[in-house]
C-alpha cells in the first residue's frame, strides 16, 4: 500500500506554547476543517519530525460581519453583502500534544515523546489521513512480512497499534469514521469513572471496556491475548447479554450469526449471573443464587469480629450516625469474641443460621432457666441495659432480614467466599451481579449496600491476605452513588460500602483491585473514592454535575463545558492514566462495533411498536 501524500492544511501563528497552538487554514482545507481532527505541525529541524496536535476549536472570521462595522445598517436592512471581498480566514486552536514517532532519527523516537520548545510562527501544519481499516488476516497475495497497513498509520501516530502489548482500541476519534483511542490497561487498576446522564450511552461503553479488557494483546505468540477477571454490578440486567451468549449456556437464545462470547474471547472464562436466592431467574442458564459466607471465626478469609459487628450495626443504622454506633459496634465485638471464646459456635453464620446458638448468644431469654449470654452481661452490668438492647434490635433485624431472603447457609446456592474469589480469578471469569427487580426482587437499597459491602470487603481481604502470587480484578459498580454516596450531599446510608471502597480506593492498586464507578449522579460520589479516579469516561452530564467533574478530571477546559453538557449519545470525552499515549482529553465517538454482544435490550423503551403489537393481537379493540 503506497504512503499518503502529505496535504498542508494551515500554518502556524504567532504566540504558540509547548501545550497549545493556533493555526491559520489554507483557503482549500476551510470546508473540511473540524473540531477533534488530528493534525501534525512540521518541525524545524531533523527531517520528517513533527509535533502531533489535536484541533480543540474551529473560529471562522470575516470582516464584513464584525459587531458595528460599516456594513452593520445593511445586515440590518438585510441587503445583500459581498461578503466574498471581505477580508475572511479560519483559526484553528491546537492542543499539542507530543512529538510523533520518528525512526529515521538516532536513537529512533518509537513513542511520542514530550516536546520542550513550541512550533514556530509559520510552522507548516498538515492533516492526518483516515487511514483505513483494520485486517486481521494477511491477504494471499501478500509477502511473509506484511503488516497490516492500518496499524502501519496508527504506529506512525501514537507508537502503538492494535498488536501492541497492554493495549486496546476503544471507539473512533471524534472528526474520524476508523481512528481509535489507545488505552492502557494496566492503568484501569488506578481506577475509572464512567459518568453521563440516563440515555447518554455510559452502558455501552461500560460494555465495550468489558469486553476490550476480555481480549488484552499479550505480544507474546503462544499466549495472544489475556482477559481481566471482573466483578460488575448491574442494577437494569445491562449486562446480561454477556451471560445469555456466553459458552456452554444450555438453551441459550443466542443472537443470529454471532458467536457466543467465550468464541469471540477465548483469554476470558465464561460470563455468569449472580442473583438472590428469592429470584425467579435463578434456573435460567449461567446463573446462580447466592449466599453470604461469613465463614470460621478465627480463620484466614473469615469475618472478624469487628468486621461482623460493623456490618450488623451499619445494616442497622442505615443513613443514620451518632456516637451510638461506635459503642453499640464495640459492645457487639465483645460479645461475639467472648461468645467464641466460650466455645458457643465456631462459624459465625451459625449465629443467625442455628436456633440453639442464638439462643445461646444473643437472644431474649432473661425470663428462663437458661438466659443468653448477652442477658448474662446485662446482668453482671458488664453492658448497659440500653446499649444491648439497641445491639439485640441490630441482631434481630439482621437475622430476620437474612432468613427472609435466604441469604445465609441456603442449600444449592453459591457462597461468596475466598475460594469463590480466586475461582473467579484463577478462571479469568465475569461475575455479574444481577440487582434488578428480576434478579433482586423485593430487595431494598440497604440489603444491596450490605452486599456491595460484603463484596468489597470479601475481595479486599482475599487479595490483601494472601500475596503468595500476584492477582489481578476489576471491580465495576453502577449506580456508584447508592454505594458510596457523599453523606453530606446524598444521605442514602451505605457506610459500610463506602469505608471498604475507600479502603480499595486508596490501595487497592496495590493489590491488584481496579475500581470502575459508573455513575449518572457523579457529584453524590463520596470525595475520598473520586479524588482516587484516574481515568474518565464523560458522556452527556447535568450542568450540575459539570463543576465537579471539572474539578476531578485532569485536563478539561472551559471550553469542554458546554460540549460535555451537550453531547449527543455516544459521544465521550476520554482523560486520564489510560489515555496515556494521548494525554489529553479527547472526545470519542462509541461504535456499535466495539460491542460484539450487542442486542443490549435492557435499559431501551419501545412504547408505540409494543402497543401496536399488543393491540394488534387484541384485534385493535377500543379502550372500556
Amino acid at each position: 500500500m503506497a504512503a499518503a501524500v502529505e496535504k498542508k492544511v494551515g500554518t502556524v501563528l504567532t504566540d504558540a506554547s509547548t501545550y497549545s497552538a493556533r493555526m491559520q487554514a489554507l483557503e482549500a482545507y476551510e470546508q473540511i476543517i473540524s473540531e477533534g481532527k488530528l493534525l501534525k505541525i512540521k518541525v524545524n529541524g531533523p527531517a520528517n519530525d513533527f509535533i502531533l496536535g489535536y484541533a480543540n476549536s474551529v473560529e471562522p472570521h470575516n470582516d464584513f460581519y464584525a459587531k458595528g462595522e460599516e456594513w452593520s445598517q445593511s445586515i440590518r436592512k438585510d441587503y445583500a453583502i459581498p461578503s466574498n471581498v471581505a477580508r475572511q480566514y479560519i483559526t484553528c486552536d491546537l492542543d499539542v500534544i507530543g512529538l510523533m514517532p520518528n525512526l529515521a532519527l538516532s536513537p529512533p523516537r518509537t513513542t511520542l515523546d514530550q516536546i520542550d520548545k513550541p512550533p514556530s510562527p509559520g510552522d507548516s501544519v498538515f492533516e492526518i489521513p483516515e487511514g483505513g481499516s483494520h485486517e486481521d488476516q494477511r491477504p494471499d497475495n501478500a509477502p511473509a512480512n506484511w503488516v497490516c497497513p492500518h496499524c502501519i498509520h496508527l504506529d506512525s501516530l501514537f507508537g502503538k497499534n492494535f498488536g501492541t502489548k497492554g493495549y486496546v482500541w476503544l471507539g473512533t476519534l471524534l472528526g474520524y469514521s476508523k481512528l481509535p483511542l489507545p488505552l492502557n490497561v494496566e492503568n484501569a487498576l488506578m481506577h475509572m469513572g464512567i459518568f453521563g446522564n440516563t440515555g447518554s450511552g455510559k452502558s455501552y461503553t461500560t460494555g465495550a471496556l468489558i469486553e476490550k479488557f476480555s481480549k488484552i494483546p499479550t505480544g507474546n505468540d503462544t499466549i495472544p491475548y489475556v482477559a481481566f477477571p471482573m466483578i460488575v454490578t448491574d442494577p437494569n440486567s445491562d449486562y446480561y447479554d454477556y451471560v445469555e451468549h456466553t459458552d456452554g449456556a444450555p438453551g441459550a437464545n443466542h443472537v443470529q450469526g454471532q458467536q457466543t462470547f467465550r468464541e469471540h474471547y477465548p483469554a476470558n472464562g465464561g460470563v455468569e449471573s449472580y442473583v438472590f436466592p428469592t429470584s425467579a431467574w435463578r434456573t435460567r442458564p449461567n446463573t446462580h443464587p447466592f449466599t453470604i459466607d461469613f465463614g470460621e471465626f478465627g480463620r484466614d478469609g473469615a469475618f472478624s469480629a469487628q468486621d461482623l459487628a460493623e456490618t450488623i450495626i451499619q445494616y442497622r443504622l442505615g443513613a443514620t450516625q451518632s456516637d451510638s454506633a461506635d459503642l453499640q459496634t464495640g459492645t457487639l465485638v465483645a460479645l461475639i469474641t467472648r461468645a467464641h471464646d466460650d466455645h458457643l459456635f465456631v462459624n459465625s453464620n451459625e449465629l443467625f443460621t442455628s436456633d440453639n446458638i442464638a439462643n445461646a448468644v444473643w437472644r431474649d431469654r432473661s425470663n428462663t432457666a437458661q438466659p443468653s449470654l448477652l442477658d448474662q452481661l446485662v446482668a453482671n452490668h458488664t453492658f448497659q441495659s440500653a446499649n444491648a438492647g439497641a445491639v439485640r434490635r441490630g441482631l434481630e433485624k439482621f437475622e430476620t432480614d437474612m432468613r427472609h431472603h435466604h441469604l445465609l447457609g441456603q442449600t444449592g446456592t453459591t457462597a461468596l467466599n475466598s475460594t469463590w474469589v480466586n475461582q473467579i480469578v484463577d478462571n479469568r471469569q465475569i461475575a455479574i451481579f444481577d440487582f434488578s427487580i428480576d434478579g433482586a426482587p423485593g430487595i431494598n437499597l440497604p440489603l444491596k449496600q450490605l452486599i456491595i459491602g460484603y463484596l468489597a470487603k470479601l475481595v479486599f481481604d482475599t487479595f490483601s491476605t494472601n500475596r503468595t502470587r500476584r492477582k489481578y480484578l476489576l471491580f465495576l459498580i453502577e449506580e456508584a452513588h447508592n454505594f458510596i454516596p457523599n453523606s453530606q450531599i446524598y444521605p442514602v446510608g451505605g457506610n459500610l460500602a463506602k469505608r471498604t471502597l475507600q479502603l480499595i480506593a486508596t490501595q487497592g492498586r496495590k493489590f491488584g483491585i481496579g475500581l470502575g464507578l459508573i455513575s449518572q449522579s457523579p457529584s453524590y460520589l463520596d470525595p475520598v473514592v473520586s479524588a482516587m479516579i484516574n481515568t474518565f469516561y464523560i458522556h452527556r452530564v447535568s450542568p450540575n454535575d459539570i463543576a465537579f467533574v471539572k474539578r476531578i478530571a485532569p485536563g478539561l477546559k472551559k471550553e469542554h463545558e458546554n460540549k460535555i453538557t451537550n453531547q449527543s449519545k455516544g459521544r465521550v470525552f476520554v482523560t486520564g492514566q489510560m489515555n496515556d499515549v494521548i494525554s489529553a482529553p479527547l472526545p470519542v465517538k462509541i461504535l456499535t462495533t466495539d460491542r460484539i454482544i450487542r442486542t443490549h435490550r435492557a435499559g431501551s423503551t419501545s412504547f408505540v411498536d409494543d402497543t401496536v403489537e399488543r393491540l394488534a393481537s387484541q384485534g385493535n379493540n377500543p379502550p372500556n
